[in-house]
């Protein structure tokens, strides 16, 4: 009876965890997990819970704890491994992730969510033909798996391969909402020699998410690479521009907008887009700072 009446109220200390996530209170959701868990520290499905609680809620390291955990409770349960591999690829840990999941190799054949986390564990640890092999295992068992068309085009475009921007043009299919596939077709389409395709793409990409800075960044290497005369003036980087009239606040794109014109020894235009940048942001110390470096 009393185990009974243990298992309820751990269920009730859980629900009311993930309403406290929902509503944003995330010291109050751990502090909940905690006195669930102190009832049952070894019951995995909980534990896993409460890594999946501490992910959503950005806590990294408290999250890979608590899979770690999940996953000694219930050794070669795969949800909880996958789980667990994908905190350790954001901590920088992927070669850890990777071994992890060649080691359940035998119960994740036919999972399609263990080889795409699979695949992108071995790309971020630098084994590409490795992750290449595994996106594939994840496409022959869904050919509409999101993060496998994802993960196997931005292979096909890191090793040079010619089919990168039709593998692009493939996952953005089932995915259009997606920039960073976006992105990634364009930088494939740019080497392929498709310049023209690749500039309306980022021209898009910059007008539309003004504060995205790596589309700036690409966009205006791809102007330096391909448009004539678009160093002059700091031509190349006039995207910045008018990306700051959009967030005149941002002080992260006035940066990167300094940096840009600095980096092509742009220097009478670096230092004009200082001042615009102090002018808009006077007490921000970085302004500041990146102002007198380009005065």
């Amino acid at each position: 009876m009393s185990v009974s009446l243990d298992m309820a109220r751990i269920g009730q200390l859980r629900e009311a965890a993930l309403s406290a996530e929902k509503a944003g209170r995330a010291g109050e959701a751990q502090a909940l997990f905690d006195e669930a868990l102190a009832l049952a520290p070894k019951e995995p499905r909980l534990l896993n819970s409460a890594g999946g609680s501490a992910l959503r809620l950005g806590d990294t390291t408290r999250a890979e704890a608590l899979y770690a955990r999940a996953c000694k409770a219930a050794p070669g349960e795969l949800e909880y491994a996958v789980n667990h591999a994908i905190v350790l690829e954001q901590l920088g840990r992927a070669g850890e992730a990777s071994r992890l999941l060649k080691g359940l190799e035998a119960k994740g054949r036919h999972d399609a969510r263990y080889w795409s986390t699979r695949g992108s564990a071995e790309r971020a640890s630098g084994d590409l033909a490795a992750a290449s092999a595994s996106y594939e295992a994840c496409l022959a068992l869904n050919a509409g798996h999101v993060r496998g068309l994802h993960g196997r085009a931005r292979i096909a475009l890191e090793r040079g391969e010619g089919d990168a921007s039709a593998r692009y043009a493939k996952a953005l299919a089932v995915n259009q909402g997606d920039p960073n596939l976006w992105l990634g077709r364009a930088m494939a389409l740019e080497a392929e020699g498709q310049f023209a395709e690749a500039r309306q793409i980022a021209d898009a990409l910059s007008a539309q998410m003004p504060g995205w800075l790596d589309a700036h960044r690409y966009l205006a290497e791809l102007r330096l690479n391909t448009e004539e005369g678009a160093l002059e003036g700091g031509r190349f980087a006039d995207h910045y521009a008018a990306a700051s009239r959009a967030l005149p606040g941002n002080a992260a794109l006035a940066l990167a907008w300094v940096g840009a014109l600095s980096g092509a020894d742009c220097t009478p235009e670096a230092h004009a887009a200082g001042e615009d940048a102090l002018a808009r942001m006077p007490e921000d110390p970085d302004v500041r700072v990146a102002a007198a470096t380009a005065a």
